[in-house]
């Protein structure tokens, strides 16, 4: 009996100590597992933080769109290369402008009038713009027309009005929430007594928005 009390009493160390060594390798399981816990969480609040701030920026976006100038005014200067039959020429304009916008940041109607300092006689083409735009950020705004043109040209035998079309397209740089440049690419046509005259121009413009 005394032996196998020995015994036992020799074997317990053992055993206590293996069970020490369970318990620490289950506290460091333990440990492990917070430790992932934690990383998850902080994954969730990055993902989180980043679609709260994308959509953030949408939101400022649209209300930026939905609540800009109502109606803009301005300035153009403008180059025009005429081209009707075998004559060509190159005509400076200046021109003043009014655009309503119909729906922010997708449909505006330009009432455009200018006028054109040709060689011969000075012409005053009046177009009407329906204008697609596009916005695409803060600072860009880009966009297409098109609408019908009407030429007021005097002459020695009368005024003579010709009627065509014209289709634009360039973009608004904005400097500011009311403010910015417009650059204008055009393509237009006047059906004259005889013959179809074409113009084709590159326009700078000044733009206000209130």
């Amino acid at each position: 009996m005394k032996v196998c009390a020995l015994t036992l009493f020799a074997a317990f160390p053992a055993f206590a100590s293996e069970s020490h060594e369970e318990g620490g390798h289950t506290e460091e399981g333990t440990k492990d597992g917070d430790h992932a816990e934690e990383g998850t969480k902080d994954g969730g609040h990055t993902e989180a933080a980043e679609h709260a701030e994308a959509h953030a920026e949408a939101h400022e976006a649209h209300e930026e769109g939905h609540h800009g100038p109502r109606f803009l005014f301005g300035i153009k200067g403008a180059a025009y290369g005429a081209f009707a039959g075998e004559e060509a020429s190159l005509n400076p304009a200046l021109g003043v402008f009014v655009a309503g916008v119909l729906i922010p940041g997708h449909l505006e109607l330009e009432l455009d009038a200018k006028r054109v300092f040709a060689h011969e006689h000075a012409s005053y083409p009046l177009a009407l713009i329906a204008k697609k735009t596009f916005h695409v950020s803060r600072l860009a705004e880009p966009f297409v027309g098109f609408g019908p043109l009407i030429a007021f040209v005097p002459s020695e035998h009368g005024l003579h009005i010709f009627p065509g079309a014209e289709v634009v397209g360039g973009s608004y740089l904005w400097t500011g929430k009311r403010f910015g440049i417009s650059l204008e690419a055009t393509y237009g046509f006047l059906l004259e007594e005889e013959e179809v005259a074409h113009e084709v121009g590159g326009v700078l413009g000044l733009v206000i928005g209130i």
